[in-house]
């Protein structure tokens, strides 16, 4: 429910002063009749909605059908920035749009980025470790304390494996298998690192379009109401009886 303010004033600008109109008679009965009679011509209703300004007579009942601001909300959710040109507001369509554009650059930009290292870090583990060592080193053990299998094709698990766990450092040629430092797999890690760091970056850019469309759309829905439905006026004109005189009163009721 919309909440409602009422006033009733009486104006009292220059010419409104001349639009008193005497009742000839004092008799109150008469006086009676010819107010009522006088409000059946003076009585009319003023609708404003926004910019928009409507006459209209006591009958009129219905608001002037103002922009959607569920409309807004899915075009700014779908396109950031098309909800607030819906609504009027060119500078903040510009601004949310710019915002999605740079976003998208940057998740793409990071993307590629750790695309390129993950290739870079596979290519280096295909050509230096060596699955058939480690295999023999695994079978001249004569106890095994190790839970980690290592998967049978080169899936995302392999490549992080090889490198994460001391049970596969006899692959790398300057290991002999026994967890000491080896500076090829110290290598490796490194762009392991390098490539995670730039796919999360590209995931805080994907994080950051969701929000942006999410303010947007809220942002453009609540533009719209607040233009069309959040803000209107009735505003209704009457005449009052004062010492003899009909007296133009407006009543104006506010609606948000």
């Amino acid at each position: 429910m919309r909440n409602t303010i009422v006033f009733a004033f009486i104006f009292i600008l220059p010419g409104m002063l001349f639009a008193q109109i005497p009742i000839p008679s004092k008799n109150p009965q008469l006086q009676r009749m010819y107010i009522l009679e006088s409000k059946n011509w003076m009585s009319y209703q003023m609708f404003v909605s926004g910019k928009n300004l409507v006459l209209s007579d006591p009958a009129y009942q219905d608001e002037t059908p103002g922009k959607s601001p569920l409309k807004a909300a899915i075009l700014s959710g779908l396109i950031p920035g098309a909800g607030q040109w819906y609504a009027g507001s060119k500078i903040k369509a510009l601004a949310f749009f710019t915002l999605e554009v740079s976003f998208w650059a940057g998740h793409y930009h990071y993307k590629g980025l750790g695309e390129d290292k993950e290739k870079e870090f596979r290519a280096y583990a295909d050509d230096y470790w060596s699955k058939e060592d480690y295999l023999i080193w695994k079978e001249a053990l004569t106890e095994w304390n190790y839970s980690h299998t290592l998967p049978d094709t080169k899936t995302q698990q392999y490549y992080e494996m090889i490198g994460k766990y001391d049970q596969f450092l006899a692959g790398w040629p300057d290991s002999d298998g026994f967890p000491e430092p080896s500076t090829m797999r110290l290598y490796y890690m490194d762009m392991q690192h390098d490539s995670n760091k730039k796919f999360d970056r590209a995931s805080r850019f994907a994080q950051l379009m969701i929000l942006n469309r999410v303010l947007s759309a809220a942002e453009a829905a609540y533009s719209v109401k607040r233009k069309s439905s959040n803000f209107s006026a009735h505003v209704r004109w009457t005449l009052s009886p004062s010492e003899h005189r009909l007296m133009p009163v407006a009543f104006l009721r506010y609606f948000w």
